[in-house]
């Protein structure tokens, strides 16, 4: 298979926006903000239950979950005006692959129901968002509803290293040009 040398340098491009960084005695991962991208919040704790979506939901609309449990930092950016949900997802998923990640669940809007995917767990199931707090966008409305509720791209996934597990969990939203990135 032959790439195209525009196909070939948007890749490159792509794959080169994110970092991943392994930082400090803990082995913690770090993921770095889509370039241009702006940090708009962030949620830190200790000791956190997060359920990670695996599978799209099953024909009675039930969710297919992984619950991890240890500390979390979760970072929510808004992305640069000239820069498409799609590109932000693809820049991490190429990101991720890249640095021997399993991928657990990679999931586009047309492809696999993204919105209904998070908005059923992380909205109606398990409101793990709406406990964080997060700061409110516009008038009433958190933050959490604009991701969970108007997703259209979602990645959970894990890697072993150094004795320990790390996941990580990204929904990217339209809404407000907002996405977010979970590091456990």
């Amino acid at each position: 298979m032959t790439l195209s040398m525009p196909r070939f340098l948007c890749l490159l491009a792509a794959a080169c926006c994110c970092v991943l960084a392994t930082t400090g005695a803990a082995q913690t991962i770090t993921l770095s903000p889509f370039t241009g991208s702006v940090l708009h919040q962030t949620y830190e704790s200790r000791f956190e239950l997060v359920p990670l979506l695996t599978a799209p939901l099953d024909a009675k609309g039930n969710p297919t979950l992984t619950e991890v449990e240890g500390a979390v930092v979760s970072n929510i950016y808004l992305r640069p005006a000239d820069v498409s949900s799609y590109e932000v997802y693809q820049s991490y998923l190429t990101t991720l692959e890249s640095n021997g990640f399993e991928i657990l669940l990679d999931c586009r809007e047309k492809a696999c129901a993204a919105k209904r995917n998070v908005a059923s767990t992380y909205r109606q199931g398990t409101p793990i968002f709406k406990t964080r707090n997060y700061q409110v966008v516009e008038k009433q409305s958190g933050t959490d509803i604009y991701l969970t509720s108007q997703a259209n791209h979602y990645i959970s996934a894990k890697k072993d290293e150094g004795g320990k597990t790390h996941y990580v969990m990204v929904i990217v939203s339209d809404a407000k040009q907002l996405y977010s990135v979970d590091v456990l």
